[in-house]
């Protein structure tokens, strides 16, 4: 047990890495859930939220709900099982139909159901309509992204100099960075750098891609503390968001989107979702065509020739940042939507309802 910011934290030791076989991944998700399971039947509490994927997690979730008669707020951070079947990571039909029919029974089961994305919202109200929802997107914390007054540890001469094009996140089947590389292959002469930030199952496919192409302007820098990613955003032209041309991941929520807003820097994304849209409305970056390299390297060539704009769409990325997607604004949405669900008025969320510009 640890205690952070007056919160208990109960930490399972069952953790998860996309650099692990499915199985693993199943196994460590079922050890988590039922460890979980076995704290929501004796812990004192009045509302139980699980957070989802994997989709097991809605087990403690329901065992509080069915068991207990507490309040179950479902989160879906990712729309499993679709994904897995999307990503054919589960092929077996029986299998799958297991799968949906638990979805299925964490969503009618659910008081409240928090997606973290319109499109996530619309997919569940097409199959279930009945379902009680509120979006909650993965929120900027503007408030970390303090100006930075040195180099991150790691900088490479090559990167110094140059316009940086920054991914920062998972590097996953699911990310679909290759796509970033051949990109590279086509910026081979420009004045660009690409940095990797971050870890995954498939990064040494990509620095052996970066091998054979003999790409002398990608660095990988790997796991990185935040202070040191930020530094990595402020130095960076803009941000990189690329996932695997598939519906349900043109769903996602993801966070390397929010501290790209949070710092200031607008993106280059390839998804065809909300983001896309989200884009296009509050013009804070550019939507490049999936699969399509030379578009890709396009819109980074765009954004280190076009300053001018550039700035503008860095702008009102912050402003997003600071508004829409503001961690506290978010926070307050969400604490105000639990205490609704619960038979008394916690004095604090009151206070803080009112006192809430």
């Amino acid at each position: 047990k640890r205690r952070f910011q007056d919160i208990q934290l109960i930490i399972i030791d069952a953790e998860d890495s996309n650099k692990y076989s499915f199985l693993k991944r199943l196994y460590k998700s079922i050890v988590f859930a039922f460890t979980a399971v076995a704290y929501a039947l004796r812990n004192d509490y009045q509302v139980v939220i699980s957070s989802s994927g994997p989709l097991t997690i809605g087990l403690p979730g329901l065992a509080g709900k069915l068991l207990r008669k507490k309040k179950f707020v479902f989160e879906v951070r990712d729309l499993w099982p679709q994904g897995s079947v999307e990503l054919q990571k589960l092929t077996n039909p029986i299998a799958i139909k297991l799968a949906y029919w638990f979805e299925g029974v964490c969503y009618k089961q659910a008081d409240l159901v928090v997606p973290c994305s319109v499109d996530m919202e619309r997919s569940i109200k097409q199959r279930y309509p009945q379902t009680h929802t509120l979006v909650i997107p993965n929120a900027s914390d503007s408030s970390f992204y303090i100006v930075p007054h040195e180099n991150p540890k790691v900088f490479p001469d090559f990167v110094q100099g140059k316009h940086i094009m920054l991914y920062a996140g998972s590097l996953g089947l699911m990310d679909d960075c290759m796509q970033i590389v051949e990109a590279a292959r086509l910026l081979k002469n420009k004045d660009i750098a690409i940095v990797f930030a971050g870890e995954g199952a498939e990064r040494s496919v990509l620095e052996r891609a970066c091998q054979k192409y003999a790409l002398k302007n990608v660095f990988f820098t790997g796991l990185l503390p935040k202070t040191d990613i930020i530094k990595w955003f402020y130095l960076s032209t803009a941000s990189l968001v690329t996932f695997k041309d598939l519906p349900v991941l043109s769903s996602n929520s993801p966070n390397k989107l929010f501290d790209s807003f949070a710092a200031g820097v607008p993106v280059i994304q390839t998804t065809r979702g909300w983001i896309k849209d989200l884009v296009n409305d509050a013009h804070c970056g550019i939507n490049a065509c999936p699969n399509d390299y030379q578009n890709l390297a396009n819109a980074m060539d765009w954004m280190v020739d076009n300053p001018e704009a550039r700035d503008l769409m860095a702008a009102n990325a912050l402003d997003l940042a600071k508004t829409q997607f503001n961690r506290d604004k978010l926070a307050r949405e969400y604490i105000l939507a639990i205490d609704n669900m619960v038979d008394y008025k916690d004095k604090y969320l009151l206070k803080l309802e009112k006192s809430t510009p």
